[in-house]
């Protein structure tokens, strides 16, 4: 006669192993209370404790340096938009504005500047 495999719903493992480390309950203790199998609540209680409860789920020191790493490029960007504000603030009165450069010869304006064939002593 062949044995029926039960299914558990992930909600249902995740309450049983919540009332097994909330309640401090060994695991037998637990799987007698929840009528399950001690093996397969443990099972549920040590990928619990290792951060494998769902796939894709990580451990809480990953998460912690994770959330460090983020603050640190989040404070960097900060400063980063920052420090390009003022210089955006600072250089307002300069847009649009006609710069003239100091040659040889005087002030040079953007056509001598880009002339052909004229030689300009920099």
């Amino acid at each position: 006669m062949s044995r029926k495999t039960q299914r558990y719903s992930k909600k249902f493992k995740a309450e049983a192993v919540r009332t097994v480390l909330e309640n401090q309950l060994s695991i037998s203790e637990g799987a007698s209370r929840l009528s399950l199998p001690e093996g397969t609540l443990g099972q549920w209680v040590t990928a619990a404790r290792k951060g494998l409860g769902t796939p894709g789920s990580r451990t809480v020191a990953e998460l912690e340096s994770e959330i460090l790493q983020l603050r640190k490029a989040l404070n960097e960007a900060r400063l980063e938009r920052d420090i390009l504000k003022k210089a955006t603030v600072a250089s307002i009165g300069q847009r649009n504005s006609y710069v003239k450069t100091w040659g040889c010869g005087g002030f040079l304006n953007e056509t001598n500047i880009y002339s052909r064939g004229k030689s300009l002593c920099f």
